[in-house]
């Protein structure tokens, strides 16, 4: 059994649900229920379950044999602190001999850079509207951290999304 913890991957369900069409059994772990409540939707009839936590104080009796962070959530932990407490909770989670897996960018240096808002794309969302993606982005040097803001244009709606990553 394999959970799936992240910003990103509970939004789309990408890893977890192609990996549960293989019939692989996974818990997504997510903190935000709307994210959660899409991925539901897109899940169904699949061996998922999704659970609504912070991944920092997640607690279940279960135990997996794989954890994985995706879309380089392990940087969205900006403190020492944050980061013990994440990996504490996954030592307590894992399986003996099981594992812990989680990417994180390396950036260009330009990538690195303050940018005003641009376009970053489009998707349809599960209502068939066509959603406008543009966001902007500033790196605090002196902490280390980059800063984005995402906006996701539904014509009649707007919604702003924050996030921080620790480079």
């Amino acid at each position: 059994m394999f959970i799936s913890v992240g910003p990103g991957d509970a939004l789309t369900g990408l890893t977890t649900i192609h990996l549960s069409k293989s019939e692989i059994h996974i818990t997504g772990v997510d903190i935000s229920s709307s994210m959660l409540e899409y991925a539901r939707v897109k899940a169904q009839g699949l061996p998922v379950d999704f659970i609504e936590a912070n991944a920092r104080t997640f607690d279940s009796e279960k135990r997996f044999s794989m954890i994985y962070l995706t879309g380089n959530a392990f940087q969205v932990f900006l403190s020492d602190e944050d980061q013990r407490a994440l990996v504490e909770t996954v030592c307590k989670h894992l399986e003996p001999n099981g594992m812990f897996v989680f990417e994180t960018r390396n950036p260009l240096g330009t990538d690195l850079s303050n940018q005003e808002e641009s376009i970053w794309g489009k998707f349809i969302d599960k209502d068939g509207i066509k959603v406008k993606i543009s966001g902007t982005q500033s790196y605090d040097s002196s902490n280390q951290i980059m800063h984005w803001v995402t906006f996701r244009d539904w014509g009649s709606k707007i919604a702003t999304y924050r996030i921080a990553s620790l480079y």
